[in-house]
Order: structure tokens, then sequence, then C-alpha cells
């Protein structure tokens, strides 16, 4: 079950990435290179806030389901 849910966190990710690393393509034609690498940054922030939110809620998860009686 748990390695289902990694996977599953591990291809929404791939999915965003390649998402904003094709939107950030198109807008290299008529943006700076600076408005670029700051996109990069935000996107890579909220990727990997994603990832962590999802890990603790599994975590969380667990411990709840571990706890039933």
């Amino acid at each position: 079950m748990s390695l289902v849910k990694v996977m599953l966190v591990l291809l929404i990710v791939v999915l965003n990435l390649s998402v904003s690393t094709n939107k950030i393509i198109k807008k290299l034609d008529g943006e700076s290179i600076n408005n670029v690498v700051e996109q990069i940054k935000q996107t890579e922030s909220c990727l990997i806030v994603y990832y962590r939110t999802s890990v603790y809620t599994s975590v969380d998860l667990r411990r709840a389901v571990l706890r039933k009686p």
C-alpha cells in the first residue's frame, strides 16, 4: 500500500515537472533568463512542499490506523 502511494506521488511530481518545464521552455522565447530562473525556483519549492505534505499525511494516516482499538 505504501509503495503504491510513493509511486503515485512520484508520478504526480514527474508530471508537474514536465508540465512546468514545457511552460518555461515556451516562455523562454520572449522573457529574460532571470524571470525563468525565478519561475523554476517557485516551481521547485511548490513540489518540495507538496512532496513533504503527502509523505507526512501518509505517515499520520498510518499512525491513526494503528491507534484504532
